[in-house]
């Protein structure tokens, strides 16, 4: 009976230092969140201060694509920022908005564009396009001098 006593108050007690540690990790949780809201808007009041100066039309569309980012407990991005101190990402390679996102892509894509060899000019263009439509309107000739001499039946 004395075994069974203590069994019984060894896992009540391990229930009561689970409930203490869920409730410091609730609390601990409310504040980060509180103080995630608290930082949200305060960076829409500095984004407000920021619309003022812009005209409507260019506000609607900010209002309509993007996108309202905040952080996890951990202080990782969920979404992204305005924040123009993470440039074009927050170390790990994920952008955090959309417009540096864009921003980096294009920087990217004209890197690219820039170091590559394969560059065509307009008469080379041009001179590829005539010679595909030389060789469509040949093969499109054939294709009636058979069905004129029978090869293609219809």
């Amino acid at each position: 009976q004395r075994h069974f006593e203590h069994a019984e108050k060894t896992r009540t007690e391990q229930a009561d230092l689970a409930r203490e540690a869920d409730a410091k990790r609730l609390q601990k949780e409310i504040e980060e969140a509180k103080k995630s809201e608290e930082d949200r808007i305060r960076q829409k009041m500095e984004n407000q201060s920021n619309d003022e100066t812009m005209d409507a039309a260019k506000r609607a569309l900010i209002e309509q694509y993007s996108y309202d980012y905040t952080q996890d407990g951990d202080g990782n991005a969920i979404g992204g920022g305005d924040d123009d101190d993470t440039a074009a990402n927050n170390g790990d390679g994920v952008s955090s908005s959309n417009r540096e996102h864009a921003a980096h892509t294009m920087r990217e894509k004209t890197a690219k564009m820039r170091n590559s060899n394969n560059q065509v000019s307009k008469k080379d263009a041009r001179e590829e396009t005539k010679k595909a439509k030389e060789d469509k309107k040949n093969k499109k000739e054939e294709r009636r001098k058979r069905a004129v001499k029978g090869e293609r039946q219809r």
